[in-house]
């Protein structure tokens, strides 16, 4: 729920291209933040004037519409249960595997057999305890992690889907929000390139999705899909070694935090570092770097139970 008396909610769709219908309140409620939204990009006028009362005339309803949506949570573990934001990544070339905490891989992007999508509801309160609860389904996202050090991770999701004008049932169940706690990154994230340790002071993951909505389905406007994946990585560092002279070279990147049982992690197998340019933070000499992440060879990894590596 945020300030703004509206509660995101979603499943991911058990076929894809259909909607979902069902919807468990408690286990399907959102965490995001504010600036989270659905927007109709395919906006319909309706010339009430002429329409409405003329000839006995009704205003046209409102038919499917094109929307894009932006979510944003922070990163967090749930402890032994799956966190509502990594659910998200199954709409998002990702698959989840829960037998070892919850651990996020890149799917094969190349059929659309692999392919999942997401139903999202609105829900608007009102200055009563009823509202309206708007349905978008068929949404494909990309998505980015990053954050400063000693600072919470936030991942925003940027999907299409499509808007058919529904209105659902008000939602009178009572909602379940998680009170897992959220973990700051620490001073002591680093990258390795070559045999150099790089300390981060803040760090971006774009997975590099590209989302497209083709024409020509029922709804008039297709279904949402993935069209390609070119995942990027970029970081200021903290370094006495200039990173430049490891243009072009090849390295991991490690980033966990979290106490014991609860850690999360980002890992790229093989990063190549495309630019380096000198800044600063205050007084103290900075470099913004720039990595390509080879093969889209990263995992995302939530651990409730057992120690995590590479």
């Amino acid at each position: 729920m945020n300030k703004k008396n509206r509660i995101f909610l979603s499943k991911i769709q058990g076929t894809f291209g259909a909607k979902e219908v069902n919807l468990t309140a408690a286990n399907n409620a959102l965490e995001v933040t504010d600036d989270s939204e659905i927007k109709i990009i395919d906006e319909i006028e309706q010339n009430l004037e002429i329409c409405d009362g003329e000839f006995g005339q009704e205003a046209p309803a409102v038919g499917p519409s094109r929307v894009e949506i932006v979510l944003k949570a922070p990163v967090r573990s749930f402890g032994v249960t799956e966190p509502d934001w990594i659910t998200r990544l199954e709409a998002a070339g990702m698959e989840i595997d829960d037998s070892v905490g919850f651990k996020a891989t890149p799917t094969d992007i190349s059929s659309d057999a692999y392919t999942k999508d997401d139903t999202v509801w609105e829900h608007i309160r009102g200055n009563t305890k009823t509202g309206i609860l708007r349905k978008t389904s068929n949404v494909v996202y990309n998505f980015k992690i990053e954050t400063d050090i000693n600072k919470v991770p936030y991942i925003t999701f940027e999907g299409k889907g499509v808007d058919d004008g529904e209105e659902d049932v008000d939602l009178e169940t009572a909602l379940t929000l998680s009170n897992a706690e959220r973990y700051a990154c620490m001073p002591s994230e680093k990258i390795v390139l070559g045999q150099t340790s790089f300390k981060l002071r803040k760090w971006a993951f774009d997975a590099g999705i590209v989302v497209s909505q083709e024409e020509g389905e029922t709804n008039g406007y297709g279904v949402s899909k993935i069209d390609d994946r070119i995942s990027k990585f970029t970081c200021t560092v903290e370094s006495n070694v200039n990173p430049r002279d490891y243009l072009n070279s090849d390295g991991a990147i490690s980033i966990i935090w979290g106490p014991t049982g609860k850690k999360i992690q980002f890992y790229a197998t093989v990063a190549k570092v495309l630019s380096c340019n000198r800044s600063y933070e205050g007084n103290r000499m900075t470099y913004d770097v720039e990595l390509s992440v080879l093969n889209n060879d990263f995992f995302i990894w939530v651990n409730a139970a057992v120690g995590i590596s590479s």
